[in-house]
Parts: structure tokens; C-alpha cells; sequence
């Protein structure tokens, strides 16, 4: 039944594939000016669920007390340039970035060393306990901490870019340096490398996929047209992402690796199976192809997406939608190659490109029959050894079991970004060098 219906389907392609080629770019961009009002959230108040226990006074906390939500300003003082940070030109940067911070809006206030004295001499008079608030033992580095009102704190990506550009506007003393830094810093940062993190491992992959697919097929149109009705497939996603108000995190910003990933494999199936029936002077090559590939799609993808769609019934709210995406972005990636695929196919046979011959390469990388040789190999020894290579698998699996026994669970926000990001290196400053912290 599957296979008669999908060998219909083949027909259909051969006689309308204009209609349906130009149908999957229609999709591909509607879709795309969905995805790309798809919003960016890493607000942790998003991973849970409203009735996740402790969450509803955390959201009254943050939303009805005035000071929760703060962002500190590192000064850092080179030692050699600058000294310390209680020189009286640094100070008096201090006390600028102080006034100018005063004004943004939603801030509730403002504390600094300077509220223990003007000078390095009214400072120093104050007790040990006073002064490390706000400087550290060296005297390299001193905070400016920003209180906020959460009422009236505007979005938190546009709140961390306009401090970044008023203290980037103050004047700075020589030698030293200024990060605006903070909880809320973390935030904007996690957002910043989600976007760029997402677009370029999307476009990376993709490009990689071409290159691979290319060398395998050795044609540039069949790479390019196996990938058309996967790109469809993951703008159609993101569309949808956008629909039903699900933003990119840390989690479903994943997905669109996923649904290039298992796209190709279903496409490269089905156009082998096509170009395997067609040096067999079979007519009906495309039928063929369709019909058992089809049905074989099918099957593996409601296999995968029975396995990712256990994530929805998930407790993490954050987890509950990377299981929904990934059952969309599967679903998508299947039914774009069958849908799709076919049309490009019949195209490919009508303007079938120049074949590259890369056997040269393959020798001159070893490369030629190696994959054959070595799967042949290992299927002789699985035969004549069994014994052998079931004890080899049992002692691989008690290691893997025993490494699965040592994973702990981690979830310092320090080692979700790069060591080198300035705002991870001020944080780890504050909270090591600061007593309140």
C-alpha cells in the first residue's frame, strides 16, 4: 500500500515537477521570513514551567523588589600604568561612570567605593570589611554595582547594550580597563553566541554536506538539488519555531543541525537507490527508487522521532520544547525529501551537469576501495571469530558503562561561554576577588 502510493507519487513528480520545484522554493522563503522573526530567549525564568515549584516566587522576587536584578562595572588597573585603582584619576572615572549610569533607565541605584570617600585617604580610614566590598586586597580592581528596578527594566539584551555604550562613552584613565559585567551581562552573552553559534555551525554544516555529498556523486548539481529540499525543510522549521512562540535557547537551537543531518541521509538513500536503478536501464528508475526508499523513510523517521519525542513529556520546560522541535524539524526533513526530492531528480536527469572524475584524488588519498577492503575485513573476522569480537564488544561496553557511571551533573554558568569572553573573565574577577560575592 506504502509503496504503491509513494510510486504514484513518483508519476506525479515526473509529470508536475516544475509546479512542485517551484512550490518548495515558495515554502522555503515564506518560511524563511517566519524563522527569522524567531526571537532568542536564555532567560532562565523560560526554562521551567509556571507551576515548577519555587518558580512563582522567584518571579516575584524578580519583578516586585527593587535591587534583584543589578549589573556591576570592573574597573581593572594595570599596576604598572595605573598603580591602583584608588589614584585619584581613576577615581575620578569612577565617579563619572557613576553619574552616567545614574541615568539609564530602570536603574534604582548606584553604589561604588566612592561612597566611603572621595579620596584615596577617606577610603583608607574605613574598616577592612567597608572597603572590600567594593576593592579588592591588591587594589587592582573596584566595582561599580548598579542596582536595578525590575518594573521598569526594559528588554535585558537592549538594557546590557545601552550600559556597554554609555561606560563605553566615559573617558578612561590611563591604564585601566572597564567591562560591564553581572548576571544580567551573562544573559546578553549566552543570546549574542546563540545567534552567531547557530547561523555559522548552520552554514558551516551545510557547506560541509555539499562538499561531502559532491565527492560522493561527483556532480555539483546533484549535491546542490540533494540539498535544496533539506534547506526547505529546516526553514520550515524555523517557521514553525516562530508559530507556536518556541524561542531558540541553548537546547532547540540544536535542531537545525539535527534536520540537515538526517535530511541528508534520507536524500543520499534515495538518489543512490535512483542512480543504481538507472545504470540498470530501468525505466521506471524513479518509481522504484521512491517506492522502496520512500517506504524505508518513513519507517526510520517515525522510529527517530518516537525516540526524540520521549523529550516532551520532560519536567525541563526547555527540554519538553527541544523534544517537540526535534519531532518537527524529523517529520519536516522526511517529508521534504519525498515530497520534493523526486522533482529534483527528474530536473537532474534533464540537465545533468559535467561529472568529475576524482579518482585521482581518492588514489592520492588512499582513499580508493579502503571503506570496501576495510568493511570486508571486519565481516570475515565477525564470521570466522565471533567468540572473539563478542568478548572484544562486552569489555567495550563495561568501560562505556563505567564512564557513563562517573558523568556529574554541571551547571556553572561560567563554563556555558569561553574562558576568553571578557564578560566570563570579570565575573570570575568579581567572584573571586570580592568579599560580598
Amino acid at each position: 500500500m506504502i509503496e504503491e502510493a509513494l510510486s504514484f507519487y513518483a508519476n506525479v513528480s515526473k509529470k508536475l515537477y516544475p509546479f512542485i520545484i517551484v512550490l518548495a522554493i515558495v515554502i522555503a522563503v515564506v518560511a524563511l521570513q517566519q524563522a527569522t522573526e524567531t526571537k532568542i530567549s536564555t532567560d532562565y525564568h523560560g526554562f521551567y514551567y509556571p507551576d515548577t515549584q519555587g518558580m512563582t516566587e522567584v518571579r516575584i522576587l524578580d519583578s516586585e523588589f527593587m535591587g534583584v536584578d543589578t549589573v556591576d562595572i570592573l574597573i581593572e588597573a594595570d599596576r604598572v600604568l595605573a598603580c591602583d585603582v584608588l589614584e585619584e584619576d581613576v577615581l575620578d572615572m569612577t565617579a563619572e561612570i557613576v553619574d552616567t549610569v545614574s541615568i539609564v533607565p530602570g536603574v534604582f541605584s548606584v553604589s561604588s567605593v566612592l561612597d566611603l570617600g572621595k579620596t584615596r585617604e577617606e577610603i583608607m580610614s574605613r574598616s577592612p570589611a567597608a572597603i572590600a566590598r567594593y576593592v579588592n586586597t591588591a587594589r587592582q580592581y573596584t566595582i561599580v554595582t548598579v542596582a536595578l528596578d525590575s518594573a521598569e527594566v526594559p528588554d535585558r539584551a537592549q538594557l546590557v547594550e545601552t550600559f556597554q555604550k554609555t561606560v563605553a562613552k566615559v573617558d578612561t584613565a590611563k591604564g585601566t580597563e572597564v567591562t560591564v559585567a553581572g548576571g544580567l551581562t551573562f544573559y546578553h552573552a549566552w543570546e549574542e553566541a546563540v545567534k552567531s553559534g547557530f547561523a555559522t555551525s548552520l552554514i558551516l554544516s551545510f557547506l560541509t554536506i555539499v562538499v561531502v555529498i559532491f565527492f560522493v556523486f561527483q556532480n555539483l548539481i546533484t549535491a546542490v538539488f540533494i540539498m535544496v529540499p533539506i534547506l526547505v525543510a529546516v526553514l520550515a522549521a524555523f517557521g514553525t519555531m516562530h508559530f507556536i512562540h518556541i524561542p531558540l535557547n541553548f537546547l532547540t537551537v540544536m535542531f537545525g543541525a539535527i534536520t540537515l543531518g538526517l535530511g541528508v541521509d534520507y536524500s543520499i538513500h534515495l538518489v543512490q537507490r535512483y542512480h543504481e536503478e538507472l545504470e540498470r536501464g530501468k525505466e521506471n528508475a524513479l518509481n522504484i527508487a521512491v517506492a522502496k526508499i520512500g517506504r524505508n523513510t518513513i519507517f526510520t523517521s517515525l522510529t527517530t522521532m518516537a525516540a526524540f519525542s520521549s523529550f516532551a513529556v520532560a519536567g525541563l520546560r526547555m527540554v519538553a520544547e527541544y523534544g517537540l522541535m526535534s519531532l518537527i524539524a524529523i517529520s519536516f526533513s522526511a517529508l521534504s525529501v519525498l515530497l520534493f526530492l523526486p522533482s529534483f531528480l527528474v530536473l537532474e536527469s534533464k540537465i545533468r551537469g559535467k561529472s568529475f572524475d576524482l579518482s585521482k584524488l581518492s588514489n592520492t588519498l588512499g582513499l580508493r576501495g579502503f571503506i570496501p577492503n576495510m568493511m570486508t575485513r571486519l565481516s570475515e573476522i565477525s564470521v570466522k571469530k565471533p567468540i572473539a569480537v563478542i568478548f572484544f564488544l562486552g569489555v567495550g561496553l563495561v568501560l562505556i558503562f563505567y564512564g557513563m557511571s562517573q558523568i556529574e551533573s554541571e551547571t556553572d554558568e561560567d563554563m556555558w561561554l569561553p574562558e576568553e569572553t571578557p564578560v566570563v573573565k570579570a565575573n570570575n574577577v568579581i567572584n573571586d576577588e570580592f568579599v560580598k560575592y
